[in-house]
């Protein structure tokens, strides 16, 4: 059995477009709300997933194993609310996991930008081992960029894809930055700064000076939807 397990704040215009996508094909489905203001949990509800209230305290790792320790059978799946996957990659996922060794299962993720006609290159493929055997010792360390350390089994044909940069611009600024002060041990920012405006062409530009990009010709689950 393989459960799909979230960890969400303030999502509901990206979940109400990767939900449909991702989760019927998930027969359990759980939810760590970290304080959403917006429709995130009602959203969530109606898509059917058991939603519990999480006080973020800036550690991407202990909110990922909080979801670990729900006292239940065979394997979680955990997404961000920016990700999507496949019907057809969750079937091939649920397959895989009845016959591998290890706890762990590290799956490829496809970094988008730009409604998803960009592919980030950077560390391509960005391996993220996000299904893991419930109840074994497995256990994510660091507060952000987040890792497990142990062995893991790569499925490369079972991709995650990843809209973060696909956000306005303000979001996409606030996360990388943040990311960068929650590691430094630095309070989160709230607010962007001045320049930082909703022009896709102008962020682009931006993003284009700290990271590669190639034109991503692939389908994806939300092509036309962004």
């Amino acid at each position: 059995m393989l459960t799909l397990g979230l960890i969400v704040r303030n999502e509901a215009a990206m979940l109400g477009l990767t939900l449909p996508v991702t989760a019927p094909s998930f027969f359990n489905r759980l939810a760590l709300d970290t304080g959403s203001t917006d429709g995130t949990v009602a959203l969530l509800k109606h898509h059917d997933f058991h939603v519990t209230r999480f006080t973020w305290t800036d550690d991407y790792s202990a909110a990922r194993n909080t979801l670990l320790d729900v006292d239940m059978p065979g394997w979680l799946l955990q997404l961000d609310a920016d990700e999507a996957m496949f019907p057809c990659d969750v079937i091939a996922l649920t397959k895989l996991c009845a016959t591998v060794t290890e706890d762990a299962i590290a799956l490829p993720r496809v970094n988008l930008a730009d409604s998803g006609r960009l592919q980030c290159t950077d560390n391509a493929p960005d391996w993220q081992a996000r299904c893991i055997r419930m109840g074994s010792t497995i256990r994510w360390e660091l507060p952000v960029h987040e890792v497990i350390k142990a062995p893991q089994h790569r499925a490369a044909n079972i991709p995650i894809y990843h809209y973060g940069f696909c956000k306005p611009p303000r979001d996409c600024w606030l996360r990388s930055h943040n990311y960068t002060r929650i590691a430094a041990g630095q309070p989160t920012l709230t607010e962007a700064p001045g320049w930082v405006c909703n022009d896709a062409d102008l962020w682009l530009a931006d993003m284009s000076k700290r990271h590669n990009f190639a034109r991503f010709t692939g389908v994806h689950p939300l092509r036309g939807l962004l």
